[in-house]
Formats: structure tokens, sequence, C-alpha cells
């Protein structure tokens, strides 16, 4: 495990420097299920004093990524299919609102966007690179999100983003090119500004997510 990648650069260094790295260090798979966030080794390996490694690892705990347990300190938890079936769930009917109101804000912009986004995941698929994926599966979706203008919607989102990261851990392994088929048919369904296909591609999106997830765990 390469500890270097943990370090943060900036000066001074802000709190939620600490938990961006934190929060992605687990999503994106630096951190695995199970795994213990160890107080003194994370203010060794970020560069940071105690304090705001406390306050993230509690916040962290709120997102439900960690579980503080007595003696051993955080603990990165591990999904389980109760909890995958719940968070599709309400992650089609989150998302399908979502795409609602980007094709209603829709602009060369955002489609400009979700293209390149696009492009780069074709990068990473040719090279095999599945964090490069990771990252850019959740960053498209991200792109969605925040083109809704919706800053309730998109905190609401937030907070599922994280779940769905760690689940997008065991799924895209398996998914690597019907990801970008998937992504691809909403892009253009957004594109078209075609509200009922676009609504059809992103449930066949969780669906096929689901799936995996279904028969993985």
């Amino acid at each position: 495990m390469n500890k270097s990648i943990l370090k943060i650069k900036q000066i001074p260094i802000v709190r939620s420097e600490v938990f961006n790295k934190l929060f992605n260090a687990i999503i994106f798979g630096y951190f695995k299920p199970g795994d213990r966030l160890v107080e003194a080794e994370l203010t060794k390996s970020l560069g940071v004093s105690r304090t705001p490694i406390r306050e993230v690892l509690r916040e962290l705990e709120r997102l439900n990524l960690v579980t503080s347990q007595p003696y051993k300190g955080a603990i990165v938890n591990k999904i389980t299919i109760e909890e995958a079936q719940e968070i599709c769930l309400v992650r089609i009917y989150l998302e399908k609102l979502a795409i609602k109101l980007c094709i209603e804000n829709t602009n060369e912009t955002i489609i400009s966007n979700l293209k390149s986004n696009l492009d780069k995941y074709k990068k990473a698929l040719k090279k095999n690179n599945i964090k490069e994926m990771l990252i850019q599966d959740d960053l498209f979706h991200s792109i969605i999100y925040k083109s809704t203008k919706n800053s309730t919607l998109q905190n609401i989102l937030k907070n599922l983003r994280a779940r769905i990261g760690q689940c997008r851990l065991i799924t895209l392994p398996y998914l690597p090119n019907e990801t970008l088929s998937e992504h691809t048919n909403i892009y253009n369904a957004i594109k078209k500004k075609n509200l009922d296909l676009a609504e059809k591609e992103i449930q066949e999106h969780i669906k096929s997510f689901y799936k995996i997830l279904e028969e993985k765990l």
C-alpha cells in the first residue's frame, strides 16, 4: 500500500482536504472493507494533527462508511445485500429526477463535459485502468448531479454517493464495457433531450449495477 498518495501537499491544510483524501481513499478502494483506520497512522500519512482526523472519521461514520469500535478505532464498513438493495431502489428514483433536471438545464458545457468524461473512460478502458475507470464513472454521475442546480437533491446524492462508490468497487471490474455502453446511451438521450429514453437508460444502468451486487455479495 503506497501511503504517499495520502500525503496532503496543500499548505495551510484545511479540514475539507483531509475529508476528501479519506473519502476518496475509501470509495476508490485504497482502503478496503474491514481495514482499520488508525489515527496515529493517518496522522503520519496525511501529515496533519489528530484533531482533523478525528473530526473527519466522525463525518465518515455519519456517512456509514466506517464504524468506530472500542480499542480498534474506525473500521471501513462492508456493504450487505440488504443495503445494496435499499441503495439501488432509492438511487433509481433520485437519478431519474436528476436526469429530468439535467435535461431541463442542459447546455453545450454540460454536453461537452459528459462527452469529455466518456473519452477519458474509453482511454482508461483500453489500458484496463480500473482505478481511473472508477474515477470517471463517479464523475459522469457527478456531472449530471451538478447540472440539476438543485442543492437539496445534490446533498442527498452526495451522501448516497459514498455507499454507491463502495458498491462500484464490486461491480465495475465485472462491467467495464457495459458501463461505457450504458453511459453512452444516457449521454445520447440527454443530448437529444429525450426524457423518456434517458429515464429508461438510467434505470437499466442501475439494474445492471444491482444484478452484479446480488451475485457477488
